[in-house]
């Protein structure tokens, strides 16, 4: 082997270790705290150091995979709990950005895109010396070229990365994320706008534990939160490349199931780097619409990968998401559905009379258990039942406990719609996992001037599966 040939061995090992550094961070501490010493030749070791030194300074490829060693280990950190994002940045799919605005005493720092056909995830820190606690509420402003693309009103929704905010796990300087999913294909711009307001969660905190919302600690919601304890606005532009966004891997399946007596075709899946779609069309002439479906996608060495959205399409088309095997080996070889929750005809809209207390079609294991006035605002308290979600390591697909709100939006009889203030709350243990069965569910409606009024409802039934259902992908 020449010297031409022995500096490219050495920039492959340096590119491979890139993405794994955190892992060999790890498995470097384990390795120090089973205290075991073992004496190896230094001149070797030597030998090599000095080659990467020179490596380092000579060649600009080499410098810049060293440099990026700590953003990647602080992008991998953020996305830990994200199976598809954790891929794409390991796999070096998100692009580098550097984008910086400060003000107000609070410094709002944009590092890295992963931009993909229809998700967008933003990676950003918040740097602030007079906060030590800060929050962030993202939203895409509406303007001309945002409108002429779809993408203001419903056509996107915002995701936050982790942010338990009553524990505020996040410190200064963390690296966070925020995504945001366009339910058009072709909706995102080329030039996106996006607004962050920073907010001092550290006050937001001292509130609750003062019992200023609720003495169940409950939470108010994150618009309101920015907006309550706002420290700084700041308004970015993205350019996105699109036309780095990769072809789709396409899997035909054509094949028709029953799900608790309801028929629908799995079209075919479409697997992008971030997300999967799987297209649904449901039978004719059926009494409910498809709410969520809970279904995992498995590939030929056995990886799993979660549902994790639903949308409705129109026509009958349903358009569902799940992890992404685009980073992986193996072709995908068969779709598990374990369950699914149902919109019933009929049954799209809770009734309560807020006079009387009378209560109809309400949700599934839902219950009314208390309602109180004072002039014309409303507490409405509802029992609510936990999800039973999937448990893969003791393979159990129902043996998960979680939860999702009964109820969405609140209008009168004429469809005016009015701002209810949510409200809940469930126990957990250390561990975060729910305890009992069933949470409180709280809503209230101030200066609604009517006598009744609709909930919307987030499902009406829930249906788990006996037997798991599983469909072979050709």
């Amino acid at each position: 082997m020449n010297r031409n040939d022995e500096f490219t061995e050495l920039m492959k090992e340096l590119e491979e270790s890139v993405p794994a550094v955190d892992e060999s961070i790890k498995r470097a501490s384990r390795r120090k705290a089973r205290k075991k010493f073992l004496y190896q030749p230094m001149v070797g070791l030597a030998s090599a150091f000095l080659l990467f030194v020179l490596a380092v300074n000579l060649c600009a490829p080499v410098a810049e995979a060293v440099d990026k060693i700590p953003l990647l280990r602080d992008l991998a950190n953020a996305v830990k709990y994200s199976k598809s994002l954790k891929a794409a940045v390991e796999n070096d799919y998100a692009q580098e950005v550097y984008l910086t605005q400060t003000k107000d005493g609070v410094t709002v720092e944009i590092t890295s895109m992963i931009v993909d056909k229809q998700e967008l995830t933003v990676f950003y820190r918040i740097v602030s010396e007079q906060y030590d606690r800060l929050a962030a509420y993202w939203a895409v402003p509406k303007t001309s070229e945002t409108k002429d693309k779809e993408v203001a009103g419903s056509t996107y929704v915002i995701n936050f990365g982790p942010q338990k905010i009553g524990e505020i796990e996040h410190l200064d300087e963390e690296m966070r994320y925020v995504t945001v999913n366009f339910y058009d294909e072709d909706a995102m711009p080329e030039k996106l706008p996006l607004c962050i307001t920073a907010w001092n969660a550290e006050n937001y905190a001292a509130d609750v534990q003062a019992g200023l919302f609720s003495e169940t600690n409950y939470l108010i919601g994150w618009e309101e939160q920015a907006e309550r304890y706002k420290v700084a606005d700041f308004a970015f532009e993205l350019d996105l490349d699109l036309a780095q966004i990769p072809e789709p891997v396409i899997y035909e399946v054509n094949q028709t199931v029953e799900l608790d007596g309801r028929s629908f075709t799995i079209e075919d899946i479409e697997v992008y780097p971030t997300y999967i779609n799987m297209n649904l069309l449901a039978g004719r002439g059926l009494d409910a619409s498809l709410e969520w479906l809970y279904f995992y996608v498995e590939n030929e060495n056995g990886e799993v990968f979660l549902a994790n959205s639903a949308g409705y399409e129109g026509k009958r088309q349903y358009k569902l998401g799940a992890e992404s095997p685009y980073f992986s080996e193996g072709k995908l070889t068969r779709i598990v559905i374990t369950g699914a929750r149902w919109s019933e005809q009929g049954k799209k809209a809770t009734y309560i009379n807020l006079k009387t207390g009378e209560a109809s079609n309400l949700p599934e294991g839902v219950s009314l258990i208390e309602l109180r006035s004072t002039g014309n605002t409303y507490d409405m308290v509802f029992e609510m039942p936990y999800m039973r979600g999937m448990d893969l390591d003791i393979d159990d697909p129902f043996g998960e406990k979680h939860w999702i709100p009964p109820f969405a939006l609140y209008h009168d009889e004429e469809w005016n719609y009015y701002e209810g203030e949510e409200r809940w709350k469930i126990e957990q243990d250390e561990e975060n996992n729910l305890i009992g069965e069933s949470g409180i569910f709280e809503v209230r409606l101030e200066d609604y001037p009517e006598e009744e009024v609709w909930l919307t409802n987030m499902y009406s039934g829930v249906w788990y599966a006996e037997e798991k259902v599983v469909i072979d992908i050709p």
